[in-house]
């Protein structure tokens, strides 16, 4: 069986939010897109995440930087949905941002592997 790549299953160019926004800017985002992480970028560069879990926390400040998760879980396009699943299994994420020579190309999340298993199961 030949493993397809993140890139076939991954949400492609997401949206995006700056560490200096308010919390409220992302809440805003993620309930009109129906949406549960948005990926933090400053200058074109990965610097964090932000989930909805993030924003339900108790959190001193008011700006995104004061909230997001700084250690985020990434991976190119070309990685394999079995390894990238399997990172997002051990790590317990609830996504990974997929990044490239231009920044952040894309999201995967859980529900994009729930997709991606429904599909292989029906072929």
């Amino acid at each position: 069986m030949i493993v397809p790549t993140v890139s076939r299953y991954m949400t492609h160019n997401p949206y995006s939010i700056g560490s200096r926004e308010l919390l409220s800017d992302a809440h805003a985002l993620m309930q009109a897109h129906r949406i549960h992480h948005l990926p933090v970028v400053d200058d074109d560069l990965l610097v964090g995440i932000i989930s909805g879990d993030d924003l339900a926390r108790d959190v001193t400040g008011d700006r995104i930087s004061d909230a997001m998760t700084r250690d985020v879980a990434s991976v190119s396009a070309g990685a394999r949905l079995d390894e990238v699943i399997a990172l997002m299994s051990a790590g317990r994420f609830g996504s990974v941002v997929i990044t490239g020579e231009h920044g952040v190309e894309g999201i995967f999340t859980l529900s994009d592997a729930l997709r991606a298993f429904a599909e292989i199961l029906s072929s």
